[in-house]
């Protein structure tokens, strides 16, 4: 094979660029609920660590315990505003 064919095989592989109209608007809509729901995610941990970090669970690291206990209260911060204590004892 030569290369012009491989470019041509290569080029039917590629996706085009979206038409005007309403394939663009409907792309456009995807790409930002992509976005707003990975935005939130970053608001949910950075408001995680901070809550965390405030109940004194990002303190001590001696074990799996207190790694684990950080971890969901990053993930489940709302219980922390509640008053649930999430660390983890034996």
């Amino acid at each position: 094979m030569e290369w012009g064919e491989h470019e041509f095989v290569l080029a039917s592989v590629v996706p085009s660029r979206p038409r005007p109209g309403f394939r663009l608007a409907l792309y456009r809509a995807l790409d930002f609920g992509v976005f707003r729901s990975r935005l939130i995610a970053l608001i949910w941990v950075i408001v995680g660590v901070a809550l965390a970090a405030q109940k004194h669970y990002l303190d001590h690291f001696g074990g799996w315990r207190p790694v684990l206990s950080a971890i969901l209260a990053i993930l489940l911060w709302p219980l922390l505003l509640l008053g649930i204590n999430l660390h983890i004892h034996k």
